[in-house]
């Protein structure tokens, strides 16, 4: 009698449904914040990725990361890449730069900051939830006084949990 073959099942990933890619200025808070984003969502549906910094933070180093990024491991359909960028003392073509990537396809994304991320941490423990307030002080594109947009990308994750 020939020996028994074990049956091995492959062991494989279940592809979660969305991928949401984020290019930050930022090396550690904003990476951090998404890493607990991630913890909070969980991981059968989203899958949050970031890609950080290793040194410079000029919002067209954010980009041409994130364009790297799309080259080499593209996105799937379903897929989308944001743009998670601080005010600070960037000029206005830069940030427009970023702007007009963000508008040359429906999965791209861009969130800004003025002054910084952290003022979306501190909505946090105001008196109504993150997302309200940073509505309430973002009226632009861009904030060009102080306001953050980083609202529409958490958002846009917690819509595609449901």
């Amino acid at each position: 009698m020939p020996p028994r073959r074990k049956f091995r099942r492959p062991l494989g990933e279940k592809r979660y449904r969305k991928m949401f890619v984020i290019a930050t200025e930022g090396a550690k808070t904003e990476p951090e914040y998404f890493s607990i984003l991630q913890q909070i969502v969980g991981n059968v549906t989203v899958k949050i990725k970031c890609l950080t910094r290793d040194k410079e933070s000029a919002p067209e180093l954010v980009l041409k990361r994130m364009k790297k990024h799309i080259h080499d491991e593209g996105l799937k359909d379903e897929d989308e890449a944001w743009l998670v960028v601080d005010r600070d003392y960037w000029t206005n073509e830069q940030l427009a730069q970023l702007y007009n990537w963000s508008k040359e396809h429906d999965s791209y994304g861009l969130a800004v900051s003025n002054p910084n991320f952290e003022l979306w941490l501190l909505f946090h423990f105001d008196e109504a939830s993150g997302i309200t307030n940073a509505k309430n002080c973002s009226r632009h594109d861009w904030p060009r006084t102080t306001g953050t947009t980083v609202y529409r990308l958490v958002e846009r994750i917690f819509q595609s949990t449901g």
